[in-house]
């Protein structure tokens, strides 16, 4: 009998403990504690019950890049000269401080090598960033000299900035699979790249920068090729963007000029 008499008791406290939690604008903030009443119920709300400012960005992005790219090769041994009229295409898959890319290239009717990647990024403080990247070139060609087989590359680039300036550096390691042509007396060897270069922020939505690079030929016996680069980019919006580049290689056999434009979209 005791215990039957308290249960009315208890019974008292529970609708007090109920009805003192009011939430008038179902932000899911109780009105004593809350600093900004009469919220819309779809707004997003911090602890004192007032609209998030700030949206949190997704772990991923993409993008898609297509272009034109403009090739003229000049011959030092009086040929006439080639131009080359180049579709390229490049899709990129960014999660974290990982990114997937993948890219191509069509020349009229042939297609060049198509390259996959994977890169990852670790940013050592607000101003040093390193990126690891392997890279494989898949022939999606035939060619007479053997030279269709799956490459493979290392890259290691490391990206300094400080407020608007910045200075980078990369270094390539190529794994050439490519089988040697000996009627022909071409021989295939492993290559390495360097390139040094800097940028600027030139405003919030213009990026640009100068590189300069040092490319060991595919082929024994020949010398590397030095070239240097112009890159300029420039954001229409969060999403659009667009970039341009200019670059001038000098070999021992030719001298070429290439001109890139591309059009890009970032989600």
């Amino acid at each position: 009998m005791i215990y039957i008499k308290k249960i009315p008791l208890l019974m008292l406290f529970i609708p007090i403990s109920i009805f003192a939690y009011i939430d008038s604008d179902f932000d899911g903030v109780e009105d004593m504690s809350d600093k900004c009443p009469n919220t819309s119920p779809i707004d997003l709300v911090d602890e004192n019950g007032c609209p998030k400012t700030e949206v949190l960005e997704p772990s991923y992005h993409f993008d898609i890049i297509v272009g034109l790219k403009s090739i003229k090769i000049t011959s030092k041994a009086d040929q006439p000269n080639l131009y080359l009229n180049i579709n390229t295409a490049q899709i990129d898959y960014f999660y974290k401080n990982f990114s997937v890319n993948l890219s191509g290239a069509k020349n009229g009717s042939k297609y060049e090598d198509t390259y996959v990647s994977v890169k990852y990024k670790y940013k050592y403080d607000d101003k040093l960033t390193f990126y690891t990247s392997l890279q494989a070139a898949l022939p999606t060609y035939k060619s007479y000299l053997n030279n269709n087989r799956t490459d493979y590359s290392v890259l290691q680039s490391v990206y300094y900035k400080k407020d608007k300036v910045s200075l980078f550096g990369a270094y390539r390691f190529t794994l050439v699979n490519d089988v040697d042509v000996r009627k022909s007396l071409i021989c295939y060897q492993n290559t390495n790249s360097y390139t040094i270069g800097t940028g600027w922020d030139i405003t919030d939505k213009w990026y640009s920068s100068v590189s300069i690079s040092s490319v060991e030929s595919s082929y024994k016996d020949t010398s590397s090729s030095k070239s240097a680069n112009i890159y300029f980019l420039y954001s229409f919006d969060k999403n659009w963007f667009t970039n341009t580049s200019f670059t001038k290689t000098y070999s021992d056999r030719t001298i070429s000029d290439a001109f890139s434009l591309r059009l890009g979209y970032y989600y």
